[in-house]
């Protein structure tokens, strides 16, 4: 398995790099804003209130409802949105998303020199980082620039981003009619992907696949593209999350 599981850059010509750097610039300062609303209402109810608003955050950055914002990021070539908020297409990809960055959380954000962009890490990074920098500055408060300029989001930003994981789950299950909310199968996990048993190599970065691996090419493909793999000598596929299912 490479170090590194999500190995899937998005690059951006100028214009949409720029586009896509001032909406997240846009989305922090909402998401600072709200944050201090949250903290300072007398009826704040601690963690799962806080992995409420990282998740209404969240679902703001990679779909906004306003349709302006949503054509200006899909017209410079942004990526965004990722899909309508009523298509169940979306919640699969948050919960991967948030799967992703909680594994890889304290990685660098580039790869071969190409920046990764990380929606929900963003989003998480940010309320994770002012809330750890408010605790420092009540506590200690030489630890606030540490608290800011720390690797990944901590143990808070873990928090947040099984939130994500969670409520993206439960609106899979809500809108699919699912008996039991889905959560994302980890590395190795044993799978079946229609008719084909397979094993859990790694994930795309922005939560819209899931790369699955077998020792020998399948008979029926299940309507994947499968390739062998050099470097493992094993047959390798892209799958969408909701075709990936744990293998009983």
């Amino acid at each position: 398995m490479a170090k590194n599981p999500a190995l899937s850059p998005q690059i951006l010509t100028d214009d949409a790099a720029r586009a896509y750097e001032a909406h997240g610039l846009r989305c922090a300062g909402a998401a600072g804003d709200a944050l201090g609303r949250l903290l300072r209402d007398p009826h704040f109810g601690g963690l799962p209130s806080l992995q409420d608003l990282v998740w209404e955050l969240a679902l703001d950055f990679v779909a906004p409802l306003e349709p302006h914002v949503r054509d200006r990021l899909r017209d410079a070539g942004t990526g965004l949105p990722w899909a309508s908020r009523l298509d169940v297409e979306l919640y699969w990809k948050l919960m991967y998303a948030a799967h992703i960055d909680r594994m890889t959380d304290d990685q660098d954000d580039t790869f071969d020199g190409q920046p990764l962009r990380r929606p929900v890490k963003e989003t998480v990074s940010v309320a994770a980082k002012m809330l750890n920098a408010l605790r420092a500055i009540q506590e200690r408060s030489e630890e606030y620039w540490a608290a800011l300029s720390a690797k990944g989001s901590g143990p808070v930003g873990h928090a947040l981003y099984l939130g994500v994981i969670e409520r993206a789950g439960y609106q899979i299950r809500l809108r699919s009619g699912l008996r039991r909310i889905p959560k994302p199968v980890d590395i190795s996990a044993h799978v079946r992907v229609g008719d084909v048993m397979a094993e859990v190599s790694g994930y795309g970065l922005g939560g819209d696949y899931v790369v699955v691996s077998r020792e020998t090419e399948p008979s029926d493909p299940a309507g994947l593209e499968w390739k062998l793999d050099v470097l493992s000598g094993r047959w390798m596929a892209s799958a969408p999350p909701w075709r990936v299912e744990p293998a009983l």
